[in-house]
């Protein structure tokens, strides 16, 4: 039986909330594709803007959640997921 590992590669940031240590770094990897809620949370709610299929959607990222950019957009990614599907190269 062959192994397989995903061909893609993708660029990716975990987000450690407002206060965290990346702020400004996540600020640049998403450009103006994000939005800050504080209506329901002190600390900040971040949604991305990403494609799901071709109709455009708003995701919720939670403070630990990477986000991930490939060939299908911006998107956020469970960092349990994440850390077992993919590795720094």
């Amino acid at each position: 039986m062959a192994q397989y590992r995903p061909k893609r590669k993708v660029e990716a940031i975990q987000w450690n909330g407002i206060y965290g240590d990346n702020f400004e770094e996540v600020q640049k990897f998403l450009g103006s594709n994000f939005t800050l809620d504080f209506s329901r949370d002190p600390k900040g709610e971040l949604k991305i803007e990403s494609f799901l299929g071709k109709n455009k959607t708003e995701e919720k990222v939670s403070v630990g959640d990477y986000i991930i950019k490939g060939y299908e957009g911006i998107r956020s990614c469970d960092a349990e997921f994440f850390e077992r599907f993919y590795e720094e190269i």
